[in-house]
């Protein structure tokens, strides 16, 4: 009850409390209410609490340049420490703009928990020029979850923030890579409009997956619904790219047996094709639980990846019958991804969507240089050093000079005379 009064002398009482946290509780319950006491020499966060509200009352002050906050900001001591944090809770309190500026140098504070309040207190504020600060802040690992619950507050305004770094090939990865979870947070139907044409767009691998799990968040979480006819094409672009890597496992595994140099590269190249295998399929069924919400396709994928045959057999069934009503073509697609097969027979039945599929390892291994994976790239140079292999070594020195990648240990290195094969 905001009329009752009772309670601030027992509040009162607390500020004197040997917990510094208590003390901070007490002010912050004090203050919301404007009931804090006049003190002339406040310390700690009873200071911070007093020091906003009197700059709460003066639009002519500019909050950074006051010097209590400047001797809290400057403090190195526990108690200074204190009063930071509460600074930051007071300002979120005020929810005032002219704070804005100060909640932004209190999140950049050495104390995390400091940081973690100012950066909630944003989300309070909701600043509009506080955004691209806020969206900086989802590269930051101990900051990356508060950023995006104080960028959910901002509705629209971050929605629109939030799709220019998606897009932004200059905007750092790990920002792009973050942006659609606070796109989900934010949870509106701009949000989702705008994942679902980053979804269909040309973005990085890595980041339409985010894309894809956020959008199943928004589906299972706000009940939002997506449009069949433009998702269904993402469907089959993932159902092909999984045939598609098959071909090249098949491909691949033709021809004699790696050389002892050449075995460790095989080996990871080959895990490296089956995991993208493995990452299509999964995509795909992201989709179909988008496209069917009250179906649980997590349990579908679970048993079709089972050992026991009669678990896959009653998936297989399950899927097929739930797809009664999709084009026969993404109905064929699916039916050879998940099918019980080999990948040669997977590939050999999808045949005629896998025009120009490569024949033999040669050729996997050039499609594997050009694919615009860095990391397939990079693992298959290397797998074309090690065997030596003349005829692709330009394109793998290209890969080298060219594309983003992590060296191993010991790099094969280009070929000399004496090791070259046809």
């Amino acid at each position: 009850d905001a009329h009752r009064a009772d309670w601030v002398p027992l509040a009162r009482r607390l500020l004197d409390h040997v917990s510094p946290r208590v003390v901070a509780a007490a002010a912050r319950a004090l203050g919301r209410f404007g009931k804090l006491p006049a003190e002339a020499h406040p310390t700690g966060a009873l200071r911070a609490f007093i020091t906003v509200e009197r700059l709460s009352r003066d639009s002519a002050v500019v909050a950074e340049e006051d010097p209590d906050v400047a001797a809290m900001l400057e403090g190195a001591s526990p108690e200074c420490s204190s009063a930071r944090a509460a600074l930051a809770n007071a300002i979120a309190d005020t929810r005032d703009l002219r704070f804005s500026g100060l909640a932004q140098r209190l999140s950049r504070d050495a104390d995390p928990e400091v940081a973690g309040l100012a950066i909630a207190a944003l989300g309070q504020i909701q600043d509009a020029d506080s955004l691209p600060f806020l969206v900086g802040l989802l590269a930051d690992a101990k900051h990356r979850a508060t950023a995006v619950q104080s960028l959910a507050p901002f509705g629209d305004r971050a929605v629109d923030a939030l799709a220019k770094a998606l897009i932004d090939p200059a905007a750092p990865a790990r920002v792009r890579r973050e942006a659609p979870r606070a796109l989900a947070e934010v949870g509106s139907e701009g949000a989702g409009l705008v994942l679902f044409d980053a979804l269909v767009s040309d973005i990085p691998g890595l980041v339409r997956y985010r894309v894809l799990r956020a959008l199943g968040t928004m589906v299972r979480k706000r009940a939002i619904r997506v449009d069949r006819d433009g998702i269904e094409p993402e469907l089959r672009r993932n159902l092909l790219e999984c045939l598609r890597f098959a071909s090249l496992e098949v491909a691949f595994e033709e021809g004699e047996t790696a050389p002892e140099r050449a075995r460790a590269s095989h080996r990871l190249l080959r895990g490296l094709i089956h995991d993208k295998q493995r990452q299509a399929r999964e995509r795909a069924f992201r989709i179909l639980q988008m496209l069917h919400p009250n179906e649980d396709f997590r349990s579908v994928y679970f048993s079709l990846e089972s050992e026991d045959k009669r678990l896959r057999a009653h998936a297989l069934e399950f899927v097929e019958a739930l797809t009664l009503n999709a084009k026969d073509e993404l109905r064929e697609l699916l039916r050879w991804v998940i099918d019980d097969l080999s990948p040669r027979e997977r590939v050999e039945r999808a045949g005629a969507f896998l025009e120009g599929r490569p024949r033999i390892r040669d050729e996997a291994l050039a499609a594997m240089l050009a694919d615009p994976d860095d990391a397939l790239a990079t693992l298959a140079a290397y797998h074309v050093r090690a065997l030596a292999l003349a005829d692709l070594d330009g394109e793998a020195e290209a890969v080298f000079s060219q594309r983003r990648w992590m060296p191993l240990e010991t790099m094969p290195p280009p070929l000399l005379d004496g090791e070259i094969r046809g």
